[in-house]
């Protein structure tokens, strides 16, 4: 199955999701990154462990989800982006190399 952005966003607009993260914050009311580094933060997001497209099947594990204060869940998805950007440019660098430019 390909996840579509409409998926997606059908899923973090739905009752189901909004349940699982009320009970993820309810189990792990603190933020889980800043807890690692012995720091006190109150959680007020919940992020996914996993890419939803790779793991659609898996988006209501709570298993695998991390309760996270706002600043560490904007690093977090920052560092995706700049990861996502860069194996952008890799491929686009590949694909001219390929073309012979």
């Amino acid at each position: 199955m390909t996840v579509t952005d409409k998926d997606i966003t059908k899923f973090y607009n739905s009752k189901a999701w909004r349940m699982l993260r009320q009970q993820k914050l309810l189990i792990n009311p603190l933020c889980q990154t800043c807890q690692m580094e012995n720091k006190i933060e109150a959680a007020r997001q919940v992020h996914h462990a996993c890419n939803l497209r790779r793991a659609w099947e898996s988006r209501y594990d709570i298993k695998l989800l991390f309760s996270l204060c706002g600043a560490c869940h904007a690093q977090i998805e920052t560092e995706i982006y700049v990861e996502r950007q860069a194996a952008e440019r890799q491929k686009q660098d590949e694909e001219l190399r390929r073309l012979g430019g």
